[in-house]
C-alpha cells in the first residue's frame, strides 16, 4: 500500500471516529485531532491533502445531522475498504 493511501486511511478513520453516534473519548479525541492536533498537518501532507480544506470539510461533516452522517459513514467505510484492499492485490 502506498504511503499516500496509508495516510488517507488515517484521515478517513479519524472522520469515522469523529462522526460516531456515541459520545465517547474516541469521538472527542478524533474531533480534537481535526481542530487542534500538531500532527494533523503532517498527516495531511503525507496523504497529499490540503490541511486547510481537509479540516474545513471535516468540520462541516462532523456538524451534520445524524441522518447525513450515516450516509457519509457508509461512504467512508467503502473508501477505507478500497484503500486497504489494494494493499493485498
Amino acid at each position: 500500500m502506498s504511503e499516500i493511501k496509508l495516510f488517507r486511511a488515517v484521515v478517513y478513520q479519524a472522520l469515522l471516529d469523529a462522526t460516531k453516534h456515541e459520545q465517547d473519548p474516541e469521538k472527542q479525541e478524533a474531533i480534537s485531532w481535526f481542530v487542534s492536533s500538531a500532527d494533523f498537518e503532517d498527516v495531511c501532507d503525507l496523504a497529499d491533502l490540503d490541511p486547510f480544506s481537509t479540516k474545513r470539510r471535516a468540520l462541516v461533516v462532523i456538524s451534520e445531522p445524524t441522518s447525513v452522517n450515516d450516509f457519509i459513514r457508509k461512504r467512508l467505510n467503502v473508501l477505507l475498504k478500497q484503500q486497504t484492499s489494494t494493499q493485498y492485490s
